[in-house]
Order: C-alpha cells, then structure tokens, then sequence
C-alpha cells in the first residue's frame, strides 16, 4: 500500500512539472507575440531607420535629374 501511494506521489509530481513546464512555455510564446502586435509600428520604424537611416526634410526641393545623378552614382559604387 505505501509503494503505491510513494508511485503515485512521483506520477503527480512528474506530471506537474512537465505539464507546467509546457503551460509556461505556450504564455510565454502568447506574450511575446502579444507585445510584437502592440509594438509592431514602434518596431517598424526602428527597423526601416537601421536600414536607410534617418530621412531629413530639406528646405528646398531638389531637380529629379539631380537625385537621378546620385541615386546612379551610389548605386555603382555598392556594386
């Protein structure tokens, strides 16, 4: 009687664990994906300055051939 109660004592305690175990692991996938949609815009922009970098409103506008000219010449010198 008492190796059954110690058996399932262990069978409780392993289902807990492993049980907990997987409960955490799905909150923690359901918060983080939760706080990508509440910051995704904030995210968005962070990402779209890292990689054209900050955009600077001039005071005048410049000619399209001009911005053509540099476009031309920079997209030659990555390559």
């Amino acid at each position: 009687m008492h190796h059954e109660i110690q058996t399932n004592t262990n069978l409780t305690f392993y289902l807990h664990r492993y049980i907990g175990l997987v409960v955490g692991l799905v909150v923690i996938i359901i918060g983080f994906t939760g706080s990508l949609l509440v910051f995704e815009k904030e995210i968005n922009q962070f990402l779209i300055s890292q990689q054209f970098g900050q955009v600077i409103p001039q005071e005048q506008r410049l000619p399209i051939e001009s911005v053509l000219e540099t476009f031309i010449l920079t997209s030659i010198q990555v390559k």
